[in-house]
C-alpha cells in the first residue's frame, strides 16, 4: 500500500532507485523515498550532494531536449546559432562518460522530451525556418527512432509525462495550448488551453500534477509556477 507521506504513486512495475528517486513505468518520480517490493515508497533520509563538473559532453547547443530513465541521462538535438541539430548522447553518472545515439529523424531544437516505459517521446520543436508537427519516438533498448502520428498543430512546447500519456504545453506556434498523445492508441486530443500564451518553459511531473516553470509570457521573462491537475 501506498504511504501517505508518499509523493509517487504505487505502482508495481517501478523502474528503479537512483540517488533516492524512483521512477516509476507511469513517468512519475517518488523522491526521497525508498521504494518497497510492491512499488510503495519508505520515507529514507537523503541529503543532497554538492555540484560537481562532469566530463565535457557533446558540442556546444542551447534549447536541446532532455530526460532520463532513472539510470542515464539522454540529450538530444538543439541548436548552434540558428542551425538545429539532430545528434542524441547518452551520459552515464556512473561512469561520467558519454555515449552517442542514434540521431533523431530530423534537426531540431526548442524541445523538451519526456520518458515513459522505455522510450523517450520528443513531439514538436522548431527546425530553424518552421514549428513542426513531427513527433519522434526514441527506444533506448535498440537506439531507434521512430515517427508516432504528428502533433494537431505545431508547437514548440514542453513536455511532461502522466498516467501513460505525454503532455505538451504551449510553446510557440500555439501559445496557449495543450496536447495529449496517448502511446497506447497513437493518438492526440486536446486539453484545457493554458491560462496564457507562454513559452520556453519548462514542465515537470511530480504526485498527482503536472508543473510548468518559468517561460516568457508577452516578451517578458516569468518565475511564475503553474499547476496542472491531470485528473480534472
Amino acid at each position: 500500500t501506498l504511504k501517505t507521506d508518499c509523493i509517487g504513486t504505487a505502482d508495481p512495475d517501478f523502474v528503479f532507485r537512483l540517488n533516492g528517486s524512483v521512477l516509476h513505468s507511469d513517468g512519475i518520480f517518488c523522491s526521497s523515498f525508498e521504494s518497497g517490493e510492491n512499488g510503495s515508497c519508505d520515507p529514507i533520509d537523503r541529503v543532497p550532494g554538492p555540484w560537481s563538473t562532469g566530463a565535457t559532453g557533446p558540442s556546444t547547443r542551447y534549447r536541446a531536449g532532455s530526460a532520463s530513465d532513472g539510470a542515464s541521462v539522454y540529450v538530444f538535438g538543439g541548436g548552434q546559432e540558428s542551425t538545429p541539430l539532430a545528434d542524441a548522447w547518452k551520459w552515464d553518472p556512473g561512469s561520467g562518460t558519454w555515449t552517442q545515439l542514434a540521431d533523431m529523424p530530423s534537426a531540431k531544437f526548442n524541445v523538451q522530451g519526456s520518458y515513459f516505459a522505455g522510450r523517450i517521446y520528443v513531439p514538436g520543436g522548431y527546425d530553424g525556418s518552421n514549428h513542426v508537427t513531427e513527433n519522434a519516438i526514441y527506444d533506448i533498448a535498440t537506439d531507434t527512432w521512430t515517427l508516432g502520428a504528428p502533433l494537431p498543430v505545431a508547437h514548440t512546447g514542453a513536455t511532461a509525462a502522466y498516467g501513460g500519456k505525454i503532455y505538451v504545453f504551449g510553446g510557440n506556434g500555439a501559445n496557449t495550448r495543450l496536447s495529449i498523445y496517448d502511446p497506447a492508441t497513437d493518438t492526440w486530443a486536446q486539453g484545457s488551453d493554458f491560462p496564457t500564451s507562454i513559452t520556453y518553459g519548462r514542465a515537470v511531473t511530480v504526485g498527482s500534477y503536472i508543473y510548468y516553470v518559468g517561460g516568457i509570457i508577452s516578451g517578458t521573462t516569468t518565475n511564475d509556477v503553474w499547476r496542472y491537475d491531470p485528473a480534472s
